[in-house]
């Protein structure tokens, strides 16, 4: 991965960072789940393809 993004003219630093970030979700440690978004908002978080489903026609043309 990191041949194929530095062939694609992605920073050296940009490539270390997004490895990093496949090391820590590779690893667990970006899994847990916790209520902030209810606290936050003071709405339930919703899976992610209802929000896609309810949101598609803002990101079509």
């Amino acid at each position: 991965m990191r041949g194929a993004l530095l062939g694609m003219k992605m920073p050296e630093w940009q490539v270390d960072g997004l490895l990093e970030d496949y090391a820590h979700y590779r690893r667990g440690e970006a899994s847990a789940v916790t209520s902030d978004v209810e606290r936050v908002t003071g709405f339930p978080a919703r899976p992610f393809a209802a929000f896609a489903r309810d949101y598609a026609p803002a990101f079509t043309r």
